[in-house]
């Protein structure tokens, strides 16, 4: 999987409320978001890094951004959440639930905006989801016929990136991001996707091992830069 199309894919299935650009920089806002949609962005990733790095307070390293992760260092920006891309063919995993198990569609049903809300995937973020222009789901899955997970996906050419996967803690350890994650991947090869790809904080130690566990690869990993100390 091409790199450059992964970061891509963020973009276009996780978009931010604006993105403007200023030369090689890109600049994005979508207030109370969270750090990957209000996140400046260095559209080279060869060379050295331009003399007029803009003033802003958060910037999107990508990992083979090693000259500008040096030039923001050296400003005093410190280093916040590393986040690796994990990436799968939808083909090794996918498996349909049925709609008793995992329910797929969109617009979201209220339920699962009150699932996001308690991992604090609030409004601004559902508005996220709600901006995406191409194929996308949502996926609600049950559990003792009582809502259990969801996650939302989306799809860009041959790329679907699964977004905002949260369980709810009574249902843990019965296998529902498993089933979700297969009923994506069966969902995305049926929409013409060919690779499903999440993003994890390498902080978030028990989404990591699910992933590796299930036969994701690293694709590629990036981090935040943050103005003063995290």
């Amino acid at each position: 999987m091409n790199s450059d199309a992964l970061y891509a894919a963020i973009d276009v299935t996780w978009p931010s409320e604006t993105i403007t650009s200023d030369g090689p920089w890109v600049h994005r806002k979508a207030v109370g978001a969270g750090s990957r949609l209000n996140a400046t962005t260095l559209e080279l990733t060869s060379g050295g890094v331009p003399d007029d790095i803009p003033d802003r307070p958060l910037f999107m390293v990508r990992g083979d951004q090693s000259a500008l992760d040096t030039a923001l260092e050296n400003r005093g920006y410190a280093v916040k959440d590393p986040v690796t891309a994990y990436v799968i063919n939808v083909e090794k995993i996918a498996q349909a639930s049925g709609p008793t198990r995992v329910f797929t569609g969109w617009p979201e049903l209220a339920v699962m905006a009150e699932v996001w809300a308690t991992g604090g995937i609030g409004p601004e973020r559902i508005a996220s989801m709600e901006r995406v222009k191409t194929t996308k789901a949502g996926f609600l899955c049950r559990a003792d016929d009582r809502a259990a997970g969801v996650a939302f996906a989306a799809i860009d050419g041959e790329l679907a990136m699964l977004h905002a996967l949260e369980v709810l803690t009574h249902a843990r350890r019965t296998n529902v991001a498993t089933d979700i994650l297969k009923h994506a991947a069966y969902w995305a090869a049926e929409n013409g996707a060919r690779h499903l790809a999440v993003l994890v904080t390498t902080a978030n130690t028990g989404a990591n091992a699910l992933y590796q566990n299930m036969g994701f690869e690293k694709a590629v990993g990036y981090h935040y830069r943050i103005r003063g100390t995290v």
